[in-house]
């Protein structure tokens, strides 16, 4: 009797161990995701891959909200995901569903990628006027963030865009552009996700034509006024950059490159991404991560830039985020932030940089500078006035102490950007304040509003919008 007591006690004790248990685990999520700089994870219930926007209206309707879209998953502070919700995956959402080579225009679905894009229009001659400097980013994600190029007589990505069809949370398809629901395509494009869900995309499409790259390298000081002077009215000019130097942030090489009839001095027609070779790639982490090898990295860089090069519009726009992927993650990791400055006042706020990375020791691996002209159509623009972009790539360590340290600093260089009439980027780590996001972007008030009209209940959320609204 006692014995059976015993089983029938144990039985019971397995049994309601295991409801609990199970219970526990349907209120609580069951996954965890990671940005891509694995600085942010995010409690969710589950991942969802549709292949069919029939499939992805069915997800809305039976599973848990709220609602999360990934592509690439690239960004860096968690905006493709929100706390107990549900990530949409929209990768094998790729197709191309329409293209029209004399109207130089391609409809694509958001989960393809750049270089799905790219390899569909190359044998036509025609090239994406807007895009990342790396091909491997998402057609959605670079709508949802409204990316800007390299290009300087496109700014963002929106200038590109003639329709896009989006989404809703009661599941209904619209159309939107900048005849047709213009409203909603301008809170859209760059909205994070917060209106719905792009799924699918026509584009505006250039010439792909060859392109000669030429350095000039010179002190920062000089280079608004050269850039304003020499580069922008050139015809002939097309894509451009520059490369800042830490750590002293003085020296800088402008890399423009221009139309040509010359013979190519590369003839592959797009770069084929391959594992760089160890040893270089291990030279390369070295020069960009310890100080006293940064010093002799403009020198051996300009030695390897100043090399005639002519090459496909379309390979030089075809490079993979994978070559800034370093090593490994487990003892720091590689973060990017981006600030938007008026031209006008380029030397004031690198200035400004200099100060705040000496004051935290920063380890600032690269600087690049992009020009992106004035555009005011999405709500939340960060190019109310003609500007430059400074993208900092910055190595920091996988502590709590170490973050909160790049917190701190991340809020000054913020606030140094908006005392000069600039903004920040907000597809990267959630540091800055409330007060600095209402006043870099003054519209997104008004961008609330149309939040509240598309989706009243909240369907559409992650983790920039728990932090900020």
């Amino acid at each position: 009797m006692n014995k059976n007591k015993k089983y029938i006690y144990c039985a019971s004790v397995f049994t309601l161990s295991f409801f609990t248990f199970s219970l526990f685990f349907t209120i609580l999520p069951k996954k965890q995701i990671a940005d891509i700089t694995k600085t942010t994870y995010t409690l969710i219930r589950s991942i969802q891959k549709p292949a069919t926007i029939e499939q992805l209206q069915a997800i809305l309707q039976s599973y848990p909200k709220p609602f999360s879209i990934a592509g690439a998953r690239c960004s860096q502070g968690g905006q493709i995901a929100a706390l107990n919700g549900t990530v949409i995956d929209m990768a094998s959402l790729n197709r191309i569903i329409a293209f029209d080579p004399a109207q130089q225009e391609i409809t694509v679905e958001a989960g393809a990628t750049w270089l799905d894009v790219q390899k569909y229009i190359d044998p036509y001659d025609l090239s994406i006027k807007v895009m990342q400097s790396y091909n491997d980013f998402s057609i959605g994600g670079s709508l949802s963030v409204n990316i800007m190029g390299r290009d300087i007589h496109y700014g963002q990505l929106i200038e590109t865009v003639k329709e896009i069809t989006i989404l809703l949370a009661d599941s209904s398809l619209i159309k939107a552009s900048k005849t047709k629901n213009r409203e909603l395509f301008n809170a859209a494009i760059g909205g994070y996700g917060f209106m719905g869900i792009i799924v699918n995309a026509t584009l505006s499409l250039t010439h792909n034509t060859k392109l000669e790259r030429k350095i000039v390298t010179m002190h920062t000081d000089d280079y608004a006024d050269f850039f304003t002077q020499y580069i922008l009215p050139d015809k002939n000019a097309v894509l451009h950059n520059a490369n800042l130097y830490p750590n002293k942030l003085q020296k800088i090489t402008s890399v423009t490159w221009y139309k040509t009839d010359k013979p190519l001095t590369i003839t592959d027609r797009l770069y084929e991404y391959k594992k760089t070779d160890l040893k270089d790639l291990f030279v390369d982490q070295l020069l960009r991560r310890l100080s006293p090898l940064k010093k002799i990295r403009p020198s051996l860089e300009q030695e390897i830039l100043s090399k005639q090069e002519v090459v496909w519009r379309n390979y030089e726009m075809s490079n993979s985020i994978q070559t800034l992927e370093p090593f490994t993650r487990a003892i720091s990791t590689s973060i990017l932030q981006q600030y938007f400055v008026p031209v006008r006042n380029l030397k004031l706020f690198v200035d400004q940089l200099r100060n705040i990375v000496k004051k935290y020791d920063i380890n600032l691996i690269n600087v690049s500078i992009r020009y992106v002209p004035q555009n005011k159509e999405s709500l939340l623009t960060y190019t109310p006035e003609d500007s430059f972009a400074l993208v900092l790539y910055i190595n920091i360590f996988n502590t709590k102490r170490s973050a909160k340290k790049a917190e701190k600093w991340t809020q000054e260089i913020i606030e140094k950007a908006i005392t000069l009439s600039g903004t920040y980027y907000l597809p990267y780590q959630l540091w800055g304040t409330k007060e600095q996001l209402l006043r870099a972007y003054p519209r997104f008030n008004d961008f609330m509003q149309l939040k509240d009209k598309y989706d009243p209940e909240h369907v559409f959320s992650n983790n920039l919008f728990a932090k900020y609204v």
